[in-house]
């Protein structure tokens, strides 16, 4: 997969207090105030605003935990929106999460790939969500994998998918904003073809005074080979290049010196041969969520409460942000 793209998200939370006072905020953005805590590898945002009647908190954390290597480089990262109901009258309240396909080819640059695009719901040991992959029943290239965005089971929880943007927003426009409801329309969350495809997940639910709610989203996702594109260089690439785990493309080559001229490097994630498909990787990442959470979470606070010297928490932090990122 290709660096570089630009995949277009929204993300919405609408309020409603006593039939009144409907209020629908646009992401972080929508906030007066948004107060950043690092605490890494965790990240909470605390969202303020004096004309919303609840504390609204965004945590983001990707598993890490020290001297576990596996499990500090599975492909997954985690949104969590944290609600309270401080008040004294129940709240009604509605979180949307919509992405464009991000394996749309228009973003990968290859077209090749465009009949093979799907959208297909999916539920996993209690979770439930969306799949994004430009591959049926083939092996995954270069270009090719899945993506997949999950959630705890709802009650009040609809899985939609669009064939474009246009058509999310029209939907989008015409019940969310009205109500804060956005009812399936009563398809399945099945598309496959040459569509670019939106898919939402939306959840909606009630806070008495004094209750709150945990909404995490788990992204996870199955792609064969890390592309790294404009860092062209001469150098001596081994014959092992041409195997599984490394890729070169070259636009040329010295035929005396063995030099060649590397246009992208493709090495393969460590991850994937460690899981089959995504199936198999959100299988495990569902099963070991609270476990991996914690772990991380630990680890968090570890640093958040270390008595070493700030500046030293810094580069120590640094220097693993970089070394995790590679």
């Amino acid at each position: 997969m290709a660096s570089g793209s630009l995949v277009e998200t929204c993300c919405r939370v609408w309020i409603r207090s006593s039939g009144r006072n409907m209020l629908q905020q646009s992401g972080i953005q929508g906030f007066s105030e948004a107060v950043f805590h690092n605490a890494y590898p965790v990240v909470n945002i605390d969202l303020l605003d004096e004309s919303v009647p609840l504390e609204v908190t965004m945590n983001a954390w990707s598993p890490l935990i020290p001297v576990d290597l596996l499990n500090s480089s599975l492909p997954a990262a985690v949104i969590e929106w944290d609600l309270v109901n401080p008040g004294r009258k129940k709240m009604t309240y509605s979180i949307l999460f919509m992405i464009e396909n991000p394996l749309n080819p228009a973003l990968q640059g290859d077209a090749s790939i465009s009949e093979r695009l799907a959208i297909t719901s999916h539920s996993v040991s209690g979770w439930e969500g969306i799949t994004f992959s430009n591959y049926q029943g083939e092996s995954p290239g270069s270009e090719s994998g899945a993506i997949r965005i999950m959630t705890p089971g709802h009650s009040n929880m609809s899985l939609l998918h669009y064939s474009d943007r246009t058509d999310a927003d029209e939907h989008f426009k015409r019940e969310f904003l009205t109500d804060g409801i956005l009812k399936s329309r009563g398809d399945d969350v099945s598309q496959i073809g040459n569509e670019p495809g939106v898919a939402a997940i939306h959840i909606s639910g009630t806070l008495q005074p004094g209750e709150s709610v945990n909404i995490p989203f788990l992204f996870s996702w199955h792609i064969q080979w890390q592309i790294s594109e404009g860092q062209s260089a001469k150098c001596k690439v081994a014959k092992s290049a041409e195997g599984k785990a490394a890729k070169a493309k070259t636009e040329h080559t010295d035929e005396t010196s063995g030099m060649v001229e590397v246009q992208s490097t493709s090495n393969e994630n460590l991850y994937f041969q460690r899981f089959t498909d995504i199936d198999h990787l959100s299988g495990y990442l569902v099963n070991e969520f609270e476990k991996l959470r914690k772990k991380t979470l630990q680890f968090s606070h570890a640093i958040i409460t270390s008595t070493v010297p700030p500046g030293v928490v810094d580069t120590m932090m640094t220097d693993l942000a970089v070394a995790i990122g590679k």
